[in-house]
């Protein structure tokens, strides 16, 4: 899908990602910036629609003929719906749904705390897409929102999360990319074991999920930020102050 996007190849770009979404529906959240950076190199309008909607036709198709016989109407989500509900209990929609829950209810305060941050991230993919100029910056920006999502937006954590945006940033493996791949790909083989220790009893599975979702996305996330923060106090323009003319002291 990055390659055809790239290559300003609209039908073929939206078939591979569809194909991606009919396979685990994650890769909707990349689908902001492909559409926004296919229009932006596009004149003609109307050629664009075609296209795009000629992608989403054969998308379409596509889903029909493998899952009709497994249709079963919204019921067949409920999964997706049921994992929604949950979250990692030191993931920011954990935090915030500890928060809420000495309010309201547990359930209310699952549902509130996933619809903030759910909206949260949106905002941020919105904002990362818009700000994309080059098209060498496309595998970068698809990176990060695979990155955040992971660390910021996604209700439960696996290790094997941590795969989708280490390869994003595998493609530009330099600066902070390189940093964040190393930092998420070390964290996730930290996290994986313990499974194993809630498997043979020697930790209950609370304990296990809680030292997962906090080396695998706390962890990251905390490091992310200090190096956005060193990044930016790096840019930041010197502060030029007069010298101060202090008198000797007798």
């Amino acid at each position: 899908a990055v390659l055809f996007c790239v290559a300003r190849r609209p039908v073929l770009s939206l078939i591979a990602i569809l194909l991606g979404v009919f396979t685990k529906y994650l890769p909707l959240i990349f689908m902001p910036a492909q559409a926004l950076f296919l229009w932006r190199g596009w004149r003609n309008w109307k050629r664009f629609a075609f296209e795009m909607t000629l992608g989403l036709a054969i998308g379409i198709g596509i889903a029909l003929l493998l899952y009709s016989p497994l249709w079963l109407g919204v019921n067949t989500f409920n999964g997706v719906f049921l994992n929604a509900r949950s979250s990692s209990p030191t993931s920011p929609a954990g935090i915030l749904s500890w928060l809420l829950k000495q309010l309201i209810s547990k359930e209310k305060a699952a549902q509130i705390s996933g619809g903030i941050i759910g909206v949260l991230y949106a905002i941020l993919v919105l904002a990362l897409s818009f700000s994309l100029r080059d098209k060498s910056r496309l595998r970068e920006l698809f990176a990060y929102i695979a990155l955040s999502y992971v660390l910021i937006a996604a209700s439960i954590y696996w290790p094997w999360y941590a795969c989708l945006p280490f390869a994003l940033l595998a493609l530009s493996p330099s600066g902070l990319s390189l940093t964040m791949a190393l930092v998420l790909s070390f964290s996730s083989r930290l996290a994986a074991p313990l499974d194993a220790l809630g498997q043979t009893g020697i930790l209950s599975y609370k304990v296990v999920y809680r030292m997962q979702s906090t080396l695998g996305t706390t962890l990251p996330l905390m490091i992310l930020m200090v190096l956005l923060w060193r990044g930016r106090r790096k840019v930041l323009p010197a502060c030029d102050l007069p010298p101060l003319n202090v008198p000797p002291l007798e």
